[in-house]
C-alpha cells in the first residue's frame, strides 16, 4: 500500500510538472505571437507612411507641371536626325529657380538648359536621333532641386510610322490535283494624316514612292514576290471584285486630300510545291500547324530618297520584327 501511494505521488508530481511546462510553453508562444503582431504592425505602418509620402511627393510634382507636349519639327531625309520642340506649362515657379531638361535614351543622358522667359510656359529646342527618349524637368534653387517626368518620344523605327500599310485577304480558294490556290487580297498604302501622328505632325509630308512590292509568305517561308505598282506577279482586279466591304483605312483616307493613297487589289496564285506544303500543313494533326503556316504579305514601299517602309498583313498569328517575320507562340 505504501509503494502504491508513493507511485501515485510520483505521478502527481510528474503531472504537475508537465502541466507547468505546457503552460509555460503556451505563454512563450503567446509572447512570440504578440511580438510578431507588433513587428508586423510596425512594418505595415512604415510601408503605409512610405506610400503616403511617395503619393504626396507625386501630387506635389504633378501640381508643379500643368501640361507638356513635344513636336518633331525637322528631320533629315533618312529619319536619323531630328529637331524637336518640347513645350511645358508650370503652375508655379520659385524665385531664382533654374530649369533644365534631362533627355535620356538608351546608353545616353544629357542636360539641356531651358531659357528664361516671362510667364509660365516654356520651350526647349532639342536635337535628337532615331532612339526612344524620356524627358525629365529639373528645377534647382538655393533650397535644393525638384524633378518631374514629362512627355516621352519614340523615334526608333520612325520611318514605318510615317505611312500606313493596311491590307487583308477577304477570301481564298484551294483545290487538289493539281494543288493550286487563288488568294484574293487588297493593299492600301498611304501617308498618315498629321492629326493621327500628333508629335510627328511637324514632319508629316506627302511621300512619293518609287516602288511598292510585296513578298508572299506561308508562315516564315517566302514563296513569291509581286510588284504592286507595275501589276506583275498577280492578277489585278478592282477592289469591289474581291470584297463587298470598304476597308476602314480606305474610308478614312478618302476624307482628306492631305493623304496620298496607293490602293491595290487582285488575286495571287499559289501553286507547285509551295501550295502542296501549305495544304499539307492545313491538314496536319500537329497542334497549331495551320497557324504557323498562315499566308501573309510583307509590303515594301520605297520612296525617292531610298527609305523603305514595311508592313505585314493580315498577320493574325505573325508579326514583323525588322526584316524578320516572327510566329506568335
Amino acid at each position: 500500500m505504501k509503494k502504491a501511494n508513493i507511485f501515485i505521488a510520483v505521478l502527481l508530481v510528474l503531472s504537475l510538472f508537465m502541466n507547468y511546462r505546457t503552460a509555460s510553453e503556451i505563454e512563450q508562444l503567446k509572447n512570440r505571437v504578440s511580438n510578431m503582431h507588433n513587428d508586423l504592425s510596425r512594418d505595415i505602418s512604415n510601408i503605409s507612411n512610405s506610400v503616403y509620402r511617395a503619393a504626396d511627393e507625386m501630387k506635389k510634382q504633378a501640381l508643379w507641371v500643368r501640361e507638356s507636349s513635344i513636336v518633331v519639327t525637322e528631320s533629315n531625309e533618312n529619319y536619323t536626325n531630328f529637331q524637336a520642340e518640347l513645350t511645358f506649362t508650370l503652375n508655379e515657379k520659385k524665385n531664382g529657380e533654374e530649369l533644365s531638361i534631362i533627355a535620356v535614351s538608351e546608353g545616353d543622358s544629357r542636360r539641356i538648359e531651358v531659357p528664361e522667359r516671362e510667364g509660365l510656359t516654356y520651350e526647349a529646342q532639342l536635337e535628337l536621333e532615331d532612339e526612344n527618349y524620356t524627358f525629365e524637368l529639373v528645377g534647382t534653387d538655393e533650397e535644393g532641386s525638384r524633378n518631374v517626368e514629362l512627355t516621352g518620344l519614340s523615334l526608333n523605327g520612325i520611318a514605318n510610322r510615317m505611312i500606313d500599310i493596311d491590307g487583308m485577304i477577304p477570301s481564298s480558294k484551294f483545290s487538289h490535283d493539281p494543288d493550286i490556290g487563288k488568294i484574293n487580297f487588297y493593299v492600301n498604302v498611304s501617308t498618315v494624316h498629321p492629326k493621327v501622328m500628333r508629335e510627328l505632325s511637324g514632319i508629316a509630308k506627302e511621300i512619293a514612292f518609287e516602288s511598292i512590292e510585296a513578298d508572299v509568305y506561308t508562315g516564315t517561308v517566302k514563296v513569291g514576290t509581286i510588284d504592286l505598282m507595275n501589276g506583275t506577279g498577280y492578277e489585278t482586279k478592282e477592289i469591289e471584285e474581291i470584297t463587298d466591304e470598304t476597308p476602314a483605312t480606305l474610308e478614312f483616307s478618302g476624307q482628306s486630300g492631305e493623304i496620298k493613297t496607293y490602293q491595290f487589289a487582285g488575286t495571287y496564285t499559289l501553286d507547285g510545291k509551295a501550295c502542296s506544303d501549305y495544304l499539307e500543313s492545313q491538314d496536319s494533326s500537329e497542334p497549331f500547324a495551320w497557324r504557323e503556316n498562315e499566308i501573309v504579305f510583307m509590303v515594301r514601299a520605297t520612296d525617292k530618297e531610298g527609305n523603305v517602309y514595311k508592313g505585314l498583313f493580315p498577320g493574325h498569328f505573325h508579326y514583323l520584327d525588322g526584316d524578320e517575320i516572327v510566329f506568335m507562340k
